[in-house]
């Protein structure tokens, strides 16, 4: 055995944690000035191959680019559904609700086309689905109207996110936006004239509410006001359901406690009860503002904020 090549030995194809490999040490020249036959254990010989140039290894689990992967019953593979972009970013391919799901799993959900976690109890038994967002518009610049007829309380400049709902973005049952709001209007000494609220998806008037009064000769008096809209059918003639109100919770701006605002296609004509019909696969620019019957009035908006709750 002694006298026999290496390139003559059985070939193994297992190498085991208590296994011997041969190496060359090229700075021992005991043996030869070449080198000196040695023995290393195969966590050994990894800990001082230092840096591996690309391409240095062979090829030993089997995916496509950008798949993380991941063990499988003992043999490795790609998760077709864990990716890393390009800039290094995860991505989570969008999947069918697994039927074996276990508390605290997270997908990408290929129906309501958001993240999905499975929690809410640390036993599976007793955990549901939380479809998840976030905010994808907060407003930073105040907005001060005064003039009658429509105008925008919107802002873009120095915003977070973006007030534009790209195409099919609403087209999804159940998909939930809410709108959260707050500011201060003063208004004239008499005679302040009436306004009403009103919200809109591009050009369309999706929701407002009858003509409400200001309180006369109010100054700096705060407002608050939130509205949701929900997806309840899809397509070219898809329908939404919104409602929402406003309130002043200090020294009251306007004549009405609480004020609504609720499904409705033409300024100040409300229509609770009809859904609003819209072609959902197309793309939308959100709006919100009032509508006042006179210019004796000021109205400050400070805080915009757009959510996706599923």
């Amino acid at each position: 055995m002694a006298d026999t090549k290496i390139t003559a030995l059985a070939t193994g194809t297992t190498v085991h944690s208590d296994d011997w490999l041969l190496f060359v040490d090229t700075h021992d020249t005991s043996m030869a000035s070449s080198g000196t036959d040695k023995k290393v254990s195969p966590a050994n010989a990894l800990k001082g191959m230092g840096t591996i140039a690309s391409g240095q290894l062979p090829t030993i689990v089997a995916g496509s680019s950008g798949q993380i992967q991941y063990n499988s019953s003992g043999a490795f593979g790609g998760a077709s559904s864990i990716l890393v972009g390009a800039n290094g970013q995860l991505n989570l391919a969008a999947i069918a609700n697994a039927s074996n799901q276990v508390a605290g799993d997270v997908w990408f959900d290929s129906t309501q086309l958001c993240p999905v976690h499975f929690d809410g109890s640390a036993t599976s038994a007793n955990c549901l689905n939380a479809y998840r967002s976030g905010i994808i518009f907060s407003q930073v610049a105040k907005v001060t109207i005064a003039a009658s007829g429509y105008s925008s309380l919107l802002s873009t400049s120095g915003a977070l996110g973006s007030n534009t709902l790209q195409a099919g973005y609403l087209n999804v049952v159940g998909r939930t936006i809410r709108i959260t709001m707050g500011g201060y209007c003063s208004s004239a000494v008499s005679s302040p004239g009436t306004f009403s609220p009103v919200l809109k998806l591009g050009s369309n008037v999706v929701a407002t509410d009858g003509n409400s009064g200001f309180t006369a000769n109010k100054s700096n008096t705060s407002f608050v006001g939130q509205i949701q809209i929900t997806t309840k059918a899809t397509g070219a003639s898809g329908k939404l359901d919104i409602t929402g109100w406003f309130a002043s919770p200090d020294a009251g701006a306007f004549t009405s406690n609480l004020i609504r605002i609720c499904n409705g296609t033409s300024m100040g004509s409300p229509a609770p009860q009809t859904q609003v019909t819209l072609d959902l696969t197309a793309g939308y620019t959100l709006d919100f503002g009032f509508n006042l019957s006179a210019s004796t009035n000021s109205i400050i908006m400070t805080n915009f904020v757009i959510e996706v709750l599923a």
